[in-house]
């Protein structure tokens, strides 16, 4: 407990690079080896309860110290206010009109509000800012080897492997839900495994170890801002730098998430405007334009995608306005309050709630929280970039309060854009590893504006 209290930086490490191998290992666990759903789902627990007693850890070293970590501001204060809310929901779900029970509602909770449970563990972690940049790097090097394994499955592997491995029984049987379709041939497996492009017919979609395109897609909404930090914001092994964020943009293209890969072209020139990076602003520019000319040139399925896509004529574009259109029927009969946890998203569909908002989250938070709830959410966001936008302008000339204060911008704004059309509060890595790090770098930032620049982090023009 002493080490814990002392070093709570190395657990939170540990928790992180097992994250993204979560669901691989509960796919084998429950579809290939057969264990029983109940022991699959404590072992299934083992995240959210390593982060419970890490804080419960921090909070009694605190009350031994006697030390505050941070002083609260307003982003914390909508973080707090939106957990007491769900906390609250909780408990009054059957007077919200809510039919889903206990055990679904403890799911929408744990869904809705881990994200800002691990903000708050990263602000009261403080790590100094060598030891957060060792964490960053560990998340570099779990999101190449993640990349790389998307990259090779995605060649090598066939669809009959997925399915002997259970991926199919997991979903169906572990889950509780049915997204079968693409070109699984009638054996279950989830229809985002591959996407209709034109003449091509249904391609497959890189799953990597997340068994989910879309996990895997929203998994680079830390990844390539981290690469671009280190590779903007760092004055050594830039070539090393370019070839892992070159790796990483091969696999988020492999994924085929049309809304993940706008979001991370976001991050990057959000990092390259702040650090005044021109040349990279260039670099990206054309970059993005070369690998649209080419696969509008060579690759007939990538012009019918890109042309659907426009035209909202593709198949997830007409199933996220159905969506959408169902969606806001349910939020117009309760705007306000909303109608309860787990009522809507994926959740929904589990838990026998109304089953609507699962391609967005703002309309899951608005169908289940209602407008007080969404004000909330979305006011956390907006408060944590103005804050550290603030920190950032104040800091312009010394490098770390740059670099880390556009890596905490660039992540709160391809958060925000991939929401519009996807429910991405139940990817885990996602929501723990996002609010682990804007915690700390809300956290160091401030810290780091305090102190006189330290030199290899460059902020000057390029």
């Amino acid at each position: 407990m002493t080490w814990l209290m002392l070093r709570p930086l190395r657990f939170t490490l540990v928790i992180l690079v097992l994250l993204p191998f979560h669901i691989f290992l509960m796919v084998i666990l429950f579809g290939f080896l057969g264990l029983p759903v109940g022991v699959v789902r404590a072992l299934a627990s083992w995240k959210e309860g390593a982060v419970c007693f890490l804080i419960l850890a921090i909070l009694f070293g605190m009350v031994l110290d006697g030390k505050k970590v941070f002083y609260a501001d307003a982003a914390d204060l909508f973080a707090m206010a939106f957990l007491l809310q769900l906390v609250v929901y909780l408990i009054i779900g059957p007077y919200l009109g809510s039919e889903v029970q206990i055990i679904g509602r403890l799911y929408g909770l744990r869904d809705s509000g881990m994200l800002f449970v691990c903000y708050f563990l990263g602000r009261a972690i403080a790590p100094i800012f060598g030891e957060l940049e060792r964490l960053l790097k560990w998340i570099l090097i779990v999101g190449g080897v993640t990349s790389f394994l998307g990259l090779a499955e995605w060649i090598f592997l066939p669809q009959k492997f997925w399915v002997a491995l259970g991926v199919a029984n997991y979903f169906s049987d572990f889950l509780g839900v049915d997204f079968t379709g693409g070109d699984s041939g009638g054996q279950g497996l989830p229809a985002n495994f591959w996407t209709q492009m034109g003449s091509l017919g249904y391609v497959r979609r890189s799953v990597s170890v997340y068994m989910s395109s879309q996990g895997f897609a929203v998994s680079f909404l830390v990844i390539i801002p981290v690469s671009v930090y280190f590779l903007l914001y760092r004055t050594t092994q830039n070539r090393r730098n370019v070839a892992m964020l070159l790796l990483n943009a091969v696999a988020l293209l492999a994924t085929i998430t049309r809304t993940s890969i706008i979001a991370c072209v976001l991050q990057f020139f959000t990092m390259a405007h702040f650090g005044r990076k021109s040349l990279w602003l260039k670099r990206g520019f054309m970059g993005i334009l070369a690998i649209g000319f080419l696969g509008i040139v060579f690759s007939s399925g990538v012009r019918t995608l890109i042309m659907q896509t426009l035209m909202w004529k593709s198949d997830s574009s007409v199933t996220h306005l159905n969506s959408w259109t169902h969606s806001f029927t349910m939020i117009m009969t309760a705007p306000i309050l909303g109608h309860g946890l787990a009522e809507a998203g994926v959740n929904g569909v589990r838990f026998g709630g109304r089953g609507v908002g699962e391609e967005s989250v703002y309309l899951r938070m608005l169908g289940e929280t209602g407008t007080v709830g969404f004000i909330l959410f979305f006011g956390f966001w907006i408060a944590n970039m103005l804050g550290q936008n603030l920190i950032r302008i104040k800091g312009e000339r010394r490098g770390i309060v740059n670099g880390l204060s556009s890596l905490s911008i660039a992540i709160c704004v391809g958060y925000l854009f991939n929401c519009l059309s996807a429910d991405i509060t139940t990817s885990t890595y996602t929501n723990f590893s996002i609010g682990i790090l804007l915690g700390m770098l809300r956290t160091v930032a401030d810290r780091e504006l305090q102190k006189p620049e330290t030199k290899g982090i460059v902020a000057q023009h390029a």
